[in-house]
Order: C-alpha cells, then sequence, then structure tokens
C-alpha cells in the first residue's frame, strides 16, 4: 500500500469516525431533549442546536465519504458504453470538474470567514462559545478539502490505469469492505 492510499484510507477512517460521532450526537440530544421535555417537563437549552451543527457537520463530512465509496447518484448510460480505459478517462475528467467546483466552494469559505462576526442568521444555533464560522463554514471547507483529496488520488489510480498499470480499484465495492 502506497503512501498516497494509507493517507487516503485514513482520510476516509476519520470521515466515516466523523459522521458516526454526528449520529450519536443528533440521536442522543434529541432523545434526551424528548425525553426531558415530555417525561421531566424541564426542557433541555441547546440540544435542539447541537444536533443541528451535528447534522451539518454529517452532511459535509459524509459526502466525502460517499464520494470516496462512489455512492452519489450516477448515470451510467455513457461509462457503460465506454472500455476500461475510455471509462477511466472519463472518470478523470469528471473528477477533474469535481475539484475546479469544490476549490470554488473552499476559496469562498476563505473569503467569508472575516464577515461572519458580522453576519447573523436568523436560525443559527446560539451555543456559547461557538461561531457561527464553525457551525457552517468549518464543516463546509474541511469536507470538501478531504473530497478534493479523494479526487486526486482517483486521478491518480486512473493515470496509472491508463499507462499500463493495474486497473483501479472498484470503490463501489469499498461499501462492503472499507479496507479495500
Amino acid at each position: 500500500m502506497t503512501l498516497l492510499e494509507r493517507i487516503n484510507r485514513g482520510l476516509y477512517l476519520a470521515c466515516a469516525g466523523i459522521c458516526l460521532l454526528c449520529l450519536a450526537v443528533i440521536t442522543i440530544s434529541l432523545a434526551a431533549q424528548i425525553l426531558a421535555r415530555y417525561v421531566f417537563n424541564i426542557p433541555l437549552q441547546y440540544t435542539d442546536d447541537m444536533a443541528e451543527i451535528a447534522l451539518v457537520w454529517l452532511t459535509f463530512f459524509g459526502a466525502a465519504v460517499l464520494y470516496r465509496e462512489a455512492g452519489h447518484i450516477a448515470i451510467t448510460a455513457l461509462p457503460d458504453l465506454l472500455p476500461p480505459r475510455g471509462r477511466a478517462a472519463l472518470r478523470i475528467v469528471v473528477a477533474i470538474l469535481a475539484i475546479g467546483a469544490l476549490i470554488l466552494i473552499i476559496k469562498q469559505v476563505d473569503q467569508v470567514a472575516p464577515m461572519m462576526s458580522r453576519v447573523t442568521y436568523g436560525s443559527l444555533p446560539t451555543i456559547p462559545f461557538y461561531s457561527k464560522f464553525a457551525a457552517l463554514f468549518v464543516p463546509l471547507g474541511a469536507g470538501a478539502a478531504v473530497t478534493v483529496l479523494f479526487a486526486l488520488a482517483d486521478i491518480i489510480a486512473d493515470i496509472r490505469f491508463l499507462l499500463g498499470g493495474p486497473p483501479p480499484p472498484d470503490r463501489a465495492a469499498a461499501q462492503v469492505d472499507p479496507g479495500a
């Protein structure tokens, strides 16, 4: 296993761990809120906000995990018609387009950061010591950056294949075996 593959796998496992943690936070905080409010008649403060923040983090890191697993919805009519090398070339083009869009997102996150102290959102969580920037743009930028790294690893694997190397691993099979 090359260094790039180990980094890629480590990032995948870290993102999957963040997703599991977010799911646990959502489940526990909302269950505690329901129990406290309807059983003990004592509504808890900030549980809804914690669940909302965890959902935002789950969304963007979950998107990175799904990219790594090739789990997003895809139209496969054209790739199915192409030979293996044609599919690899098409995957490279799609990955480059995705990287371009994700870099634009990361650039926007960097530009928005200085303005966040002046911006207010109506329903943004108000947990003390937690900024609006951390609530919205840190997971967006971090998830986009991790997805860019996953896409770069895919491009490298497809280029190796086009140059006569082994075929890239089937990312759809990674759903069953994350070690793949």
